[in-house]
């Protein structure tokens, strides 16, 4: 009956984790608003290539992102089989994306369900509290930062099961009361799989392997899980291997380390101290929870490593002898004093790794892996103040404290929910205000779209620009579709499959040509597209309709054309 009780407690956040993103995705909108088709429609894009088994390949490793690719080719393969509406698969994926791209992201939505309720259980089978496995469980619960990236089709959404799964094996191993090297070899394997799946996922899990580097015990063991990384990377990311993704991956990662922008640009420098700095104080003001599980684990290590913390362990030490028994059996925490140590050095150097990369290149997403460690530091803390201080602090005192933290973060997760669902609800409105607008007003105008602006057409072409040898196909479907579809991209305006040259005679005999943008910059620089490209100098830009968003229709009227 109390094993019933106990799986019915650690079903109740997956299953609100479910309704709570399911919400959030309702309040987003389509795919193709609110800037969330990138890279959402490229992950379709190459999974839609993988789904055809045809050896085409893929056209974006940067994160790498493979396994979320494969995962997406595989809903691909199985929703049109099931509920395909036309006798061609790539044409039913490109006519109908959203259905496709809502697929996915209930796949992995259901996948973390499953990496929640793993997480619960292992909490469990090490603590054996149901207020620490709760706890545990609201670790996507902590940051609005993690809970947007779930409703989305991209590496992070995916990663929310891989590091609850990371996190279950650590807790299962540094518990672990009966260790012998069988059992040290196979979470060595497990931690080692884990790890490089977390690698092919996205580059930014990387600082989470210095936690099992700092637990495993000796330069062989250190090794061995180095090498099944590799091996595991490797096997992950065979779907996407060829010649020039390999040589165009590494140019990447090593630009990312060497360059002060974000995505490989700006001086050579490494590090740009002025915005380094000041973005360490944008992740310290905008990760409330992170920001006190990381003074916390620096608190533990502290206590761990000042020389008063060794006396009074030792002046305790017959007093945590005769109850071990007692303290196992009741809470069952089994790691020695050095693998605590070991423990909280290894999330110590993870967090603040992730911050330093995070500060030199900012992005909330960039904090993913160490935002979703949060929970299991507040508890690894709560354990290291328990044990230096028994006589002020106990286990059965602990308990008290990890149910006011379970209500204090499940409150802020409210306010946090109701705040950022709130904030969607707005944007999506002022989206659909101009989409409404176009619908009723565009009839049979040429309409050109430019970056970041709520257009199914600039989405998927966005996404099959790395359609690699299926681009010219894809963009023949596309261009059925959207005939009079213009994107006005860098220095140049394309249609489906080319960059226009052919634009100004389009314009001279289109009835009306709409401009959507998404900011004044993007109109200063058509402005100079048309004039050095197309020779157009006296193209007039009336704006028609804006939102509070900055999102803009203008209709451009042209003079006599050159």
């Amino acid at each position: 009956m109390k094993n019933k009780f106990t799986i019915f407690f650690l079903l109740i956040l997956p299953v609100l984790f479910f309704i709570t993103s399911y919400l959030l995705k309702e309040y987003q909108g389509p795919y193709y608003t609110n800037s969330q088709y990138d890279p959402g429609y490229v992950y379709l894009i190459s999974s839609l290539n993988l789904s055809q088994m045809s050896g085409y390949g893929v056209g974006h490793i940067d994160h790498p992102g493979t396994p979320v690719q494969v995962i997406g080719a595989v809903v691909i393969k199985l929703g049109y089989l099931f509920s395909g509406s036309d006798d061609n698969m790539v044409k039913d994926v490109l006519m109908n994306p959203e259905k496709y791209m809502s697929e996915i992201n209930y796949v992995f939505l259901f996948i973390n369900c499953i990496g929640l309720f793993i997480l619960g259980l292992a909490a469990y089978k090490a603590y054996s509290n149901v207020s620490v496995s709760l706890l545990m469980q609201l670790t996507p619960f902590t940051s609005i930062s993690i809970l947007s990236l779930s409703t989305l089709v991209r590496p992070e959404n995916f990663m929310i099961f891989i590091v609850c799964i990371f996190i279950s094996a650590l807790i299962l191993f540094v518990n672990e009361i009966e260790m012998n090297p069988k059992k040290n070899m196979r979470y060595l394997m497990l931690l080692g799989i884990i790890s490089g799946l977390g690698l092919a996922s996205k580059i930014t899990f990387f600082p989470l392997i210095l936690i099992p580097l700092m637990l495993f015990r000796g330069i062989k063991y250190k090794l061995i899980y180095l090498l099944i990384i590799a091996i595991s990377f490797i096997i992950f990311v065979i779907p996407a291997v060829s010649a020039y993704n390999i040589n165009y991956f590494i140019e990447w990662v090593f630009n990312l380390f060497l360059y002060s922008k974000k995505y490989g640009r700006g001086e050579p420098t490494i590090i740009d101290s002025n915005s380094f700095l000041y973005n360490i104080r944008r992740i310290i003001s905008k990760e409330f929870i992170f920001d006190i599980a990381y003074f916390m684990i620096c608190l533990s290590l502290f206590v761990c490593l000042i020389p008063r913390a060794g006396n009074y362990f030792a002046k305790f030490k017959n007093e945590f002898l005769k109850n071990t028994g007692n303290r196992l059996k009741r809470i069952k925490i089994g790691f020695t004093d050095d693998t605590k140590f070991r423990l909280v050095l290894g999330l110590f150097l993870t967090m603040t790794l992730q911050v330093l990369i995070v500060a030199k290149h900012y992005g909330e997403n960039y904090m993913f892996p160490a935002l979703i460690l949060s929970v299991y530091a507040m508890i690894t803390s709560f354990t290291v103040m328990s044990d230096a201080l028994p006589s002020k602090l106990n286990h059965a005192k602990m308990k008290i404290v990890y149910t006011l933290v379970l209500i204090l973060i499940t409150l802020f997760a409210l306010r946090s929910f109701y705040t950022y669902g709130s904030y969607l609800k707005n944007l999506t409105a002022e989206t659909n205000k101009v989409l409404n607008y176009l619908k009723e007003n565009s009839g049979d105008a040429v309409l050109i779209s430019s970056h970041h602006v709520p257009s199914p057409e600039f989405a998927l072409f966005t996404g099959t620009g790395y359609a690699v040898s299926q681009r010219e196909n894809y963009n023949s479907i596309l261009n059925e579709k959207y005939p009079a579809g213009y994107f006005n991209l860098n220095n140049s305006c394309y249609t489906f499959g080319s960059d226009s040259v052919n634009a100004v005679n389009d314009f001279k005999t289109a009835g009306k040509v709409l401009y959507l943008s998404s900011g004044e910059d993007y109109v200063e620089q058509f402005k100079k597209v048309l004039n050095t490209k197309y020779g157009i100098s006296n193209a007039v830009f009336e704006k028609k309709f804006s939102n509070s968003k900055g999102e803009m229709v203008y209709e451009i009227k042209f003079g006599n054309f050159e």
